[in-house]
C-alpha cells in the first residue's frame, strides 16, 4: 500500500513460486530454519500480500512456473498491461529449475513431510498443492485463473476480498 500511495501510476508485478521449491531454495541461506518454518513464512508473506492486494490498482501476478514454461507469453501479457510494445525475451530462460527441488522433496520421508503438509490448504489458495506437486500444472490450471482482470483505478481503494488472487495468462 505504501508504494501504491507513493507511486500512484505504478504497475506491480508479483512473482510467486511453489512454496516447497521456494523453501528448499532458501534453506541453504537460512540453515537455522526448518523447512516447515520456511513454508510457514511463505504462507504468512503470501497471506499479507492477499490482504493488501485489493488496494493495489494495477497488479499482475505471475507464477514462476508459468514464466519458466512460456516466458514470451508471460512477457507479452505483462507488456500489454503496461502499455508496452511486445518484445520477446532476450535471454534464454532456464526451464526445469524446480525439478531438483521436486526430487529433494520426494526424497524426504513421510515423517519429514508430514509437518509441512499441514500448509497444503493455505498453499492451495495460491494454486499450489503440497501433497501432489504436479496436481496443478500450467496446462490444467483452473479456468477461473486464465484471464487477468485489471479494473480501472478506483477513487477509493477497494476493501480486500478473500480469496483475492489474479493469475496471469496470455
Amino acid at each position: 500500500r505504501l508504494y501504491q500511495a507513493m507511486f500512484p501510476d505504478s504497475y506491480f508485478i508479483v512473482i510467486v513460486r511453489h512454496p516447497i521449491a521456494a523453501a528448499l531454495a532458501t534453506v541453504k541461506f537460512a540453515r537455522d530454519l526448518s523447512l516447515e518454518a520456511l513454508v510457514a513464512h511463505w504462507v504468512h508473506c503470501h497471506n499479507l500480500f492477499l490482504q493488501n492486494s485489493g488496494y493495489i490498482r494495477r497488479l499482475i501476478v505471475v507464477k514462476y512456473e508459468d514464466f519458466a514454461a512460456n516466458p514470451d507469453r508471460q512477457l507479452r501479457s505483462i507488456q500489454r498491461l503496461c502499455g508496452l510494445s511486445p518484445r520477446a525475451a532476450d535471454e534464454e530462460i532456464q526451464r526445469g529449475v524446480n525439478d531438483k527441488y521436486l526430487n529433494m522433496w520426494n526424497a524426504l520421508s513421510d515423517a519429514e513431510r508430514k509437518p509441512i503438509l499441514k500448509w497444503n490448504s493455505a498453499a492451495g489458495r495460491f494454486g499450489y498443492n503440497l501433497v501432489d506437486w504436479d496436481h496443478h500444472p500450467v496446462s490444467r490450471r483452473s479456468a477461473k485463473f486464465d484471464k487477468l482482470s485489471v479494473p480501472p483505478a478506483p477513487s477509493e481503494p477497494p476493501r480486500p476480498s478473500r480469496p483475492f488472487y489474479r493469475y496471469l495468462a496470455g
